[in-house]
């Protein structure tokens, strides 16, 4: 009776990963030059939801400023290039010129994935898409894997971060953290 009772187990947790898989395939075929796979691709590794936190210093306020950031990007990804690989940790940091009122459009820098299996991959990003749709944030981030696990394909990150609480942007502290959402895909 137990391995039948585990094997529905994984039937029904493998059923509701393509679930979702199929929710951010759909998803990402609605941002323009988001598509899974590239023109040459296998997707390699999908990450259908991640989240990301970043804390800002100073807070983003009413005053464009100077503001460094940093935070951690996490995943739970599946992974056709690599089995073994389910999940990441990603921390990144910067700096940027902006304020509530201006929008995050362009961005570009390094980041490395942290793979749950020891190995690690480094990506060159840039934002091609970033759209501010009702007060969130929507960036869309690509760029090539230039070491480690996955070298030669390309990444491509969707993130969604909520609307600004506008009054906090109207103090001198202004907003010091966001939580957002996103998903990856590695393409060969």
């Amino acid at each position: 009776m137990k391995p039948a009772a585990f094997s529905a187990a994984r039937i029904r947790t493998q059923l509701r990963r393509l679930l979702v898989v199929a929710g951010i395939l759909a998803a990402c075929s609605l941002v323009p030059g988001a598509g899974v796979a590239g023109a040459s691709g296998l997707t390699l590794v999908l990450c259908p939801l991640g989240t990301e936190t970043s804390t800002y210093t100073p807070g983003l306020n009413n005053t464009v400023r100077e503001i460094t950031y940093s935070g951690s990007d996490t995943a739970t990804c599946l992974s056709l290039g690599n089995p073994l690989i389910n999940s990441f940790v990603a921390p990144f940091s910067g700096q940027f010129e902006g304020s509530c009122e201006l929008s995050f459009d362009q961005d570009s820098g390094t980041q490395t994935f942290d793979w749950n299996v020891g190995a690690s991959s480094v990506w060159n990003y840039t934002s091609v898409v970033s759209t501010n749709p009702q007060g969130q944030v929507v960036v869309v981030l690509e760029g090539p894997i230039v070491a480690g696990q996955f070298t030669g394909a390309t990444a491509r990150q969707v993130v969604v971060l909520p609307e600004l609480d506008l009054t906090a942007c109207a103090t001198e502290t202004g907003i010091t953290g966001r939580n957002g959402v996103f998903s990856l895909v590695i393409t060969s």
